[in-house]
């Protein structure tokens, strides 16, 4: 956005930038979908942190009846209007500390391995 000449231009390299780093187009059929999963700044928090919470209450409302198919046509829309925003604050710097939240997953994961 910094690079833009206009606000217009801002919300165009803004949305290019959203597509080609989740969904790869406004093509809800894309066969491309997740082809460049990518850490960019903001998308664990913004995007695909949204997306597990939606997919797993999802499943745990549905359990036995959960239907991926049909989870995948819903969240086509949530992940193109996540596209669409615009001026969002997403980080531009780390946040925390990637080795200790590392160490807390590995734990965590240890202590509920069972569970797994």
């Amino acid at each position: 956005r910094k690079a833009a000449s206009s606000d217009v231009e801002a919300d165009q390299f803004e949305s290019n930038a959203r597509w080609m780093v989740t969904l790869w187009g406004p093509d809800e059929n894309a066969s491309l979908h997740e082809y460049s999963y990518r850490l960019w700044a903001g998308l664990i928090e913004t995007f695909y942190a949204t997306r597990w919470d939606k997919f797993l209450t999802a499943v745990e409302e549905e359990w036995l009846l959960f239907d991926q198919a049909s989870f995948d046509k819903e969240i086509v829309s949530w992940e193109a209007e996540w596209t669409a925003r615009r001026g969002e604050d997403l980080a531009v710097a780390p946040n925390g500390e990637g080795l200790v939240v590392a160490q807390e997953v590995y734990g965590l994961l240890a202590r509920n391995r069972a569970a797994l």
